[in-house]
């Protein structure tokens, strides 16, 4: 199994933006980091965890070329709003659904964020295509099985 950190950075992501901070060195390079993702090869199987805003240039600067599941933690714009730039890896896979995991609130949300791709096919060339499915408590995958827990996360449930 292969764990590729995208990002690790706050909600904001860091440095944020007009924020002052005198005590933050940005010559380092790891002062300047995406929102979190995180990208798991498990058996040649690519599971994209999160796709925040910033999830094209994760996929550019770290050579992902391949999604072939999605689990969305939690339905905060963080989390969520750069599903759309997952339209590549659909027409990668023949214009095929995605298959996307979340809690039901985050299902919820993605299904009003991205209504147009709620389908089993993209509606138009090149459109992203989204198989929403509720996380069970252990998602059985060819070559493994991913556990989650549900956790606290201020007044909603993340999937930890």
């Amino acid at each position: 199994m292969e764990i590729i950190l995208l990002g690790t950075g706050t909600s904001q992501g860091v440095p944020m933006i007009a924020h002052d901070d005198h005590k933050l060195d940005l010559a380092n390079p790891k002062n300047h980091r995406t929102r979190p993702s995180i990208h798991v090869v498990l058996a040649g199987l690519h599971i994209q965890v999160d796709a925040g805003p910033d999830l094209r240039r994760q996929c550019l600067d770290n050579n992902i070329r391949q999604v072939d599941e999605v689990i969305i933690t939690h339905g905060h714009a963080d989390h969520m709003m750069g599903m759309d730039d997952l339209r590549r890896f659909c027409s990668l896979r023949g214009s095929t659904a995605l298959n996307v995991y979340s809690n039901p609130l985050g299902l919820q949300r993605i299904a009003a964020a991205f209504d147009y791709a709620v389908r089993e096919v993209p509606e138009y060339k090149y459109y992203p295509a989204f198989r929403l499915r509720e996380m069970p408590a252990c998602l059985e995958l060819p070559g493994g099985r991913i556990r989650s827990t549900p956790l606290p996360h201020g007044a909603i449930e993340t999937l930890g």
